[in-house]
């Protein structure tokens, strides 16, 4: 069940992501994205923490033929993981949600 997160904690959750090291995913120039990989943080609790968050509060979207995954939008950025459960997570994701080649390609669905 999707909750709103409070502006303090959307605040905070941008301060741990921006901390971390963003890895431009070259392999896939056809979905251009971002992540963060569990094993350069410096706590695997605060890394944990963070995928539940978003988790937590990642609205449902469907993306092309992908399974319907959490988002979550924070600053200028869209950030999901790839399982939904925060301790087998190895990645954090973002891309941009403005980006040309996401425009229309993602629906909100009902849960």
């Amino acid at each position: 069940m999707t909750r709103k997160p409070t502006l303090l904690e959307l605040s905070q959750f941008q301060t741990v992501l921006e901390a971390h090291t963003w890895t431009y995913a070259k392999t896939m120039p056809m979905m251009p994205h971002f992540w963060t990989a569990k094993n350069s943080w410096n706590s695997a609790d605060v890394y944990v923490r963070t995928c539940q968050f978003i988790l937590e509060c990642g609205t449902p979207e469907a993306y092309l033929k992908f399974p319907i995954r959490p988002y979550l939008y924070v600053g200028h950025w869209r950030y999901w993981l790839m399982t939904d459960n925060p301790h087998e997570s190895t990645i954090i994701n973002r891309c941009d949600p403005t980006h040309p080649r996401y425009r229309g390609k993602f629906r909100k669905v009902a849960v």
